[in-house]
């Protein structure tokens, strides 16, 4: 690419050494942005050259007191194309030259930036400043590929450039950069949770290997000692909007604590009545036609994971039952008279209904007692506040067969456009990652359609 193609970048900071590190910054960001192909070799890129003429630049970025400067020597009716303002370090008041700038009908301004906040190294680095400066870069090079007559629908990516996954990775459905502070928080508070329970997960596994868990009948089950365990129950709640991950993360932690058995139940699917028989049993003749004994979840899930989906629909009858449960780690099966039976077992909970919410308004929909009985509780945030994972999240997503279907065998979607990786970045998806994989599935069967191996954006029309 010639110098004259070259994206330009005026630069006017006060110290050299500032201006030598941010040239390097700004460089890499742009170039790294501006960059496709699916191999190096055939790597299609913007080559960025810094120059002094704040008129003929792409992009002018610098810091108020010179840029104050520049709009006093400006001529009436010039304007500069693109303006983000960097604060030097330590400059926290917004002071007469920040406000020229801004007030400035030179400039269009796309953004204000802390270069504390932006440069690596021994400072600090702020994941939502550079998401927003990545924002304004590649609004600023897609302008400039279309004044260059190279519509950005020229390009594409591979559909693994953000990661390429084995196989049997590609199951799990999930991943994450945690590049996000509410997604590292989250991060953080999972591994937290694994870790202190991890050895009362191995206490529940050596309870569970001496109990007789081939016997279904209760009088033989008192007989034959199940009881060898009791105690407090270890239990997690997940909270989290609709589509934001709960299950895989339910899967997950019962895989790192107990992975042999992992038995979900959603409560609100099954009749209110019906909840107390279905996870604590019932004996012969508790209800009417009920001829035989039956364990109930708890039990049958003796030694494993119960993950108790959409939890805040329970009623308050039978969450006054579990709060027993996790106190003593004893079921009592409905229309059962002789003692209690240990049911050592791991217990995930999950809901997309404001518990934190209904629990401080005193609600009495919730028990507040029962919320705060969880060994930990863990919000999961939505699709919105992780922009930092969104583009991991479509290429892991688009190398899924349930979504891409024959991918795997080389077939299926390969590449996806630009242009269609920003509109789904643009989409608001309240239904989080369970919409993000339906909107790729979708897309990805239209596209099968017409035989075509870049996922365009018609293909999300």
């Amino acid at each position: 690419m010639k110098t004259s193609e070259a994206f330009l970048v005026c630069l006017k900071v006060g110290a050299r050494i500032e201006r030598e590190i941010l040239e390097v910054f700004l460089k890499e960001r742009i170039e790294s942005l501006g960059s496709w192909g699916e191999r190096r070799s055939e790597c299609v890129g913007v080559k960025t050259v810094f120059q002094d003429k704040p008129e003929e630049a792409e992009l002018l970025a610098g810091i108020p007191a010179v840029l104050e400067k520049i709009a006093s020597a400006s001529e009436p009716g010039v304007s500069v194309k693109r303006t983000i303002i960097l604060l030097p370090e330590g400059k926290n008041v917004w002071d007469r030259d920040l406000i020229t700038v801004l007030k400035s009908p030179v400039f269009d301004i796309q953004g204000i930036f802390r270069m504390e906040r932006l440069l690596t190294g021994e400072k600090r680095s702020d994941p939502e400043d550079l998401f927003r400066l990545e924002d304004v870069l590649k609004e600023a090079i897609r302008s400039w590929l279309g004044r260059c007559g190279k519509g950005e629908r020229e390009f594409s990516k591979p559909v693994d450039w953000k990661a390429s996954l084995d196989a049997h990775l590609s199951e799990s459905g999930y991943v994450s950069l945690f590049a996000d502070p509410s997604t590292r928080r989250m991060a953080l508070e999972v591994k937290e949770a694994i870790h202190s329970l991890k050895s009362r997960a191995e206490a529940i596994q050596k309870s569970a290997e001496k109990l007789p868990l081939s016997e279904t009948n209760f009088k033989e089950m008192a007989n034959k000692g199940w009881s060898v365990f009791a105690g407090r129950i270890p239990s997690v709640l997940l909270l989290g909007e609709s589509g934001s991950g709960k299950t895989l993360l339910a899967k997950w932690i019962g895989e790192s604590l107990l992975p042999k058995q992992f038995e979900r139940v959603n409560i609100s699917a099954i009749q209110s009545s019906l909840v107390d028989g279905e996870l604590f049993g019932a004996a012969k003749g508790a209800f009417t036609d009920h001829p035989f004994d039956t364990q109930g979840l708890f039990l049958s899930q003796a030694g494993g994971v119960v993950f108790l989906d959409e939890i805040g629909d329970m009623e308050p009858a039978c969450q006054t039952r579990l709060l027993t449960f996790i106190d003593d780690g004893l079921v009592r099966p409905l229309g059962w008279h002789g003692q209690p039976f240990a049911a050592p077992l791991l217990l995930v909970a999950a809901t997309n209904r404001p518990l934190k919410e209904w629990v401080s308004s005193k609600s009495a929909s919730f028990r507040e007692d029962l919320f705060y009985r969880f060994d930990h509780v863990i919000e999961l945030p939505p699709l919105r506040e992780r922009r930092g994972d969104l583009r991991l999240l479509i290429s892991v997503t688009l190398q899924d067969e349930d979504v891409n279907a024959g991918y795997a065998q080389g077939k299926g979607v390969r590449r996806i456009s630009l242009d269609a990786i920003e509109a789904l970045e643009r989409m608001e998806m309240p239904g989080n990652f369970r919409e993000l994989r339906g909107v790729l599935k979708r897309a990805c069967f239209a596209a099968r359609r017409e035989k075509a191996e870049t996922l365009c954006l018609r293909h999300f029309a």
